[in-house]
């Protein structure tokens, strides 16, 4: 059942926030201790929505909450209060159980179910939400080819955790870099808020390669990359 409807917005222009997609929050998984955990739909277009919301057994949304998906310009006091995510989509030749034991392993990670969901494994990674989605739900939308991916790996900073958002998207695709190291996946797609594509990875003969900035990945290099796709996309991180 949704319980409500959240709107996301990218700003545009000083004044001006135009809404580029919709969040459906699912009311069994608002808990005192995780109140924003979240199903999440990347695009705004009606067809694309109604087939998530098929996909995830929600009911479609009605014309009212359609209405909600429009351009509006905030009060001059506007302050951002939503949780920022950063996405990493990818693929395993493992079975998802094995890809859970071995991520713990691997990595030194303490996943668990969440609210007893297998599907929906859960921890904390330097003081972050950290959850891994076996079925992630998401639609394709431009860049973002969710649909070539069956697994995701997210890290979510509410408001309270602000002051380590800038650190998060580094942190993401270190990780990423270390599941193709250490997990051997060969491909996959990073994200920030389910909005905008920062790098789609894959494996060539020199080694980890980058199709978004059509380069190696390098580190430090990379990580000033994929700050500045932010920042030249207009989003605030």
């Amino acid at each position: 059942m949704i319980s409500r409807l959240a709107i996301l917005h990218k700003r545009r222009r000083p004044g001006l926030r135009i809404c580029t997609g919709v969040k459906l929050l699912r009311r069994e998984r608002l808990t005192p201790s995780h109140p924003q955990r979240r199903i999440e739909v990347a695009s705004p277009r009606p067809a694309q929505v109604d087939e998530a919301c098929a996909r995830l057994h929600l009911p479609r949304l009605t014309t009212a909450q359609r209405h909600r998906i429009k351009v509006r310009r905030p009060p001059s006091c506007f302050q951002p209060t939503m949780s920022i995510t950063v996405e990493y989509l990818f693929n395993s030749a493992l079975a998802f159980d094995s890809l859970v034991d071995l991520l713990n392993d691997k990595l030194g990670l303490c996943f668990a179910p969440y609210n007893g969901d297998s599907a929906d494994q859960y921890c904390r990674l330097l003081g972050m939400e950290l959850s891994l989605h076996s079925c992630h739900g998401l639609v394709n939308d431009g860049e973002c080819r969710f649909e070539d991916y069956a697994y995701q790996i997210e890290t979510r900073t509410p408001v309270c955790d602000g002051d380590l958002r800038v650190v998060q998207v580094e942190l993401m695709a270190m990780l990423a870099y270390t599941m193709h190291r250490r997990l051997n996946v060969l491909s996959g797609l990073l994200t920030f808020d389910v909005q905008c594509a920062l790098a789609r990875y894959r494996t060539t003969e020199t080694g980890w390669y980058d199709e978004l900035s059509c380069s190696p990945v390098t580190f430090p290099q990379h990580l000033v990359t994929i700050r500045d796709r932010i920042t030249r996309a207009g989003w605030e991180a």
